[in-house]
């Protein structure tokens, strides 16, 4: 079968004020990816309280800065720099991010990743993964999934591939997606790169043209600048979706099931706190 070249359909400038990328009509052209929170944030530290979630997990890699976690499950952890957090939230949970910056910033990258129906009501799923923990493969850190033959270090369900990716000027990165990852997203951290000619920058987000699953498509990408980029692929997701707030379902029962797993946590947590 013959290939085509993978596309940019779309680039993305955050809003003013916020930090998320993926809204609106994009949701639909990206789930199972159901949110991505990106950027610098010009402080030495950054505390966001206690708030819950279910339905999803949530994928957090903090940069130039440590991230402090601690939720309702017992999980109390620090991940260094460029490490990795993974937070199935299943039937709920609640938790508490600290950020420490190493210098005067703190960069945080946060991608959601929409639970199936077997595990979207589930016990929660916890991992962290140091820096030094995440498999190289050259260049390429393999935050998720697979990259020549490389597995990531922890396994999730989802056909999905998340890579860590440092360039020099000039230089390609070239990768013919996997097999079923039809949709997904460039981002670059720092500096400039390029798709098919087309030039994007530091906190623009490259949506990237679907094609079907039968489809061989080639990725190449070119360093404009040195630049530091993640590239996140999917397989579309086949599941209706159902939300309020930080809870994305795919039926209004596992919803229902997760807003009365999340009360009874947040009063639990509530009676701690009183008499802590």
């Amino acid at each position: 079968m013959s290939s085509v070249k993978a596309t940019i359909k779309q680039i993305i400038n955050k809003l003013v004020g916020s930090p998320a990328y993926i809204r609106g009509e994009i949701l639909d052209q990206l789930k199972p990816f159901a949110l991505f929170d990106a950027g610098v944030i010009a402080q030495p530290e950054l505390t966001i309280d206690w708030h819950p979630h279910s339905g999803v997990a949530t994928i957090t890699f903090p940069y130039d800065a440590d991230l402090n976690h601690a939720d309702s499950e017992g999980n109390g952890d620090t991940i260094k720099s460029r490490g990795l957090q993974w937070m199935a939230s299943g039937s709920g949970v609640w938790h508490k991010e600290n950020y420490v910056a190493h210098q005067d910033h703190i960069g945080i990258l946060q991608l959601w990743l929409l639970l199936p129906p077997a595990e979207e009501t589930a016990p929660v799923h916890y991992f962290n993964l140091q820096p030094g923990e995440v498999p190289q493969v050259d260049n390429v850190r393999i935050l998720l999934g697979e990259y020549q033959g490389v597995k990531a270090a922890a396994p999730v369900s989802h056909n999905v591939s998340y890579l860590h990716i440092c360039i020099k000027k000039g230089q390609i990165f070239d990768w013919q997606l996997p097999r079923g990852q039809t949709r997904g997203f460039v981002y670059p951290l720092t500096g400039s790169l390029s798709i098919n000619r087309q030039i994007f920058h530091a906190e623009q987000l490259a949506l990237l043209q679907e094609y079907p699953s039968s489809q061989v498509v080639e990725l190449s990408i070119i360093a404009e600048s040195d630049s530091e980029f993640v590239l996140a692929l999917a397989e579309p997701w086949a599941y209706d979706i159902v939300s309020q707030y930080g809870q994305i379902h795919t039926n209004s029962n596992a919803l229902e099931v997760g807003k009365q797993k999340i009360k009874l946590l947040g009063n639990v947590l509530a009676k701690s706190q009183a008499t802590g």
